[in-house]
């Protein structure tokens, strides 16, 4: 018979696995998406052609850092438009023009106060008579496209972003539109989980984009996949082969990386008076990222990319301020949320050895995550009410970088094959997660 303590763990875990479970299905669901092998009037605007259309230059607005396009023509009654690009930073408009701010009590008062349209990546919102309207692109812009405010507005619905100030640290440039035989030569920026790209645009007189250059800017990372510890560095995503191999060669980085923070974490347990169950779960759980490595680097070369390899690492042993601090983080935020996309995999993976694999590293990613939520249910009692607060900010800060980054867009044959949700599933995950879990 079953010792109690152990019944009730378990009975915990079943729960804290139904709900994990539960938030990736439900997520997947509010977005139409099925399962792998199942089947499932605007007014008139008057506007000059190109040749007669008055010298213009973009700046900022005065009131919002977003790029001042007033002399876009308006939707009827309209006093003023802010647009942003909902699927990078709810936080940061793009364009504004217009009366569209009001008066604060200490400065311009520019949020819409609209929901957001998540399935998009943008939303833009007029002020017609006092209130605020989320409207449609084609409700404020149509071809012809004669104005160089038109064709950054139709740059950011085709998913590109228009920094009016530009990002210095990243090499990002403010945006811009020129008029060139056909339309509009803008300078606009992409961004996905390979990297930050400046990209050089035709938006013609029929308001069709096409891409004339793009550069890489930055290369940045979106993957969650693996528990990372302090000192470690994250693999980067090669630039060299297919789309598949390159993400579970990076994915095989990740879980080879995880081994060293679980055997970390074993020895830190160990040497602060953890129960031994505890420091058993760890060493189990590094045991559980060594198959994880190999059964990934399989994958990768299945796809044809090798991965790199990833020497074992030792680290010093910390205090369990510091424990307590990456476990909430790394543990109890990323992995919690990996766990949920890899049980958004292993049913949304169209390759069936995919699926298959992703199915064994879902159940062995969640039993991670609960042993992160054990070890704070351990840790955080023994420590003083400051240093909790400061672990809760440092998880609302995680929570708020998670959303942010996996609002990047993976490739469709990611999203396809190896089953990575779409943006907006991955957000509703998040939130479904801050709602069920990290509330």
């Amino acid at each position: 018979m079953k010792p109690l303590n152990e019944i009730i763990r378990t009975n915990r875990y079943d729960v804290f696995r139904h709900t994990l479970r539960s938030i990736a299905l439900a997520s997947a669901a509010a977005s139409g998406l099925g399962l792998a092998g199942a089947s499932g009037c605007t007014e008139a605007h008057v506007v000059l052609p190109l040749d007669q259309g008055p010298s213009w230059a973009p700046m900022c607005s005065t009131e919002v850092s977003a790029t001042d396009i007033t002399g876009l023509p308006l939707p009827a009654g309209a006093d003023g438009l802010i647009a942003y690009g909902t699927l990078y930073d709810l936080s940061r408009p793009q364009l504004v023009a217009g009366s569209f701010c009001v008066d604060g009590p200490e400065r311009p008062d520019c949020s819409p106060g609209v929901p957001f349209d998540t399935g998009e990546s943008f939303s833009i919102f007029i002020r017609r008579n006092g209130v605020v309207e989320r409207v449609a692109l084609d409700e404020v812009v149509s071809a012809p496209i004669v104005l160089p405010q038109q064709a950054l507005l139709v740059a950011l619905g085709a998913g590109y972003r228009l920094w009016c100030e530009g990002e210095p640290a990243s090499g990002v440039n403010p945006a811009s539109a020129t008029p060139v035989a056909g339309g509009f030569e803008v300078v606009a920026n992409r961004y996905d989980c390979f990297g930050i790209y400046e990209a050089t645009l035709l938006v013609t007189e029929a308001g069709e984009v096409q891409v004339l250059n793009e550069r890489l800017l930055t290369a940045i990372d979106c993957a969650v996949i693996g528990r990372l510890t302090d000192g470690t560095v994250a693999p980067a995503r090669s630039a060299e082969g297919s789309d598949l191999g390159r993400y579970f060669a990076q994915v095989a980085g990740l879980e080879a990386a995880a081994v060293d923070a679980f055997e970390r974490m074993a020895g830190e347990l160990s040497a602060l008076g953890a129960p031994t169950d505890l420091v058993q779960w760890a060493r189990a759980s590094a045991d559980d990222e060594r198959r994880h490595t190999r059964d990934m680097g399989a994958l990768a070369e299945r796809f044809a990319v090798t991965p790199a390899v990833h020497p074992p690492q030792a680290f010093a042993l910390r205090g369990l301020f510091e424990v307590a601090l990456e476990n909430a983080v790394e543990g109890c935020v990323r992995e919690t949320y990996g766990a949920v996309v890899g049980h958004h995999q292993a049913a949304h993976a169209q390759d069936p050895v995919v699926r298959a694999a992703m199915a064994q590293l879902a159940e062995d990613e969640t039993r991670h995550a609960a042993l992160s939520w054990a070890v704070a249910e351990w840790a955080l009692p023994q420590l003083s009410e400051a240093e909790r607060a400061e672990i809760r900010a440092a998880q609302r800060a995680a929570i708020d970088a998670l959303a942010r980054s996996v609002s990047l867009p993976e490739s469709d044959l990611l999203l396809r094959d190896a089953g990575l949700p779409a943006p907006d599933v991955a957000l509703a995950m998040v939130q479904g997660l801050a709602a069920q879990v990290w509330a």
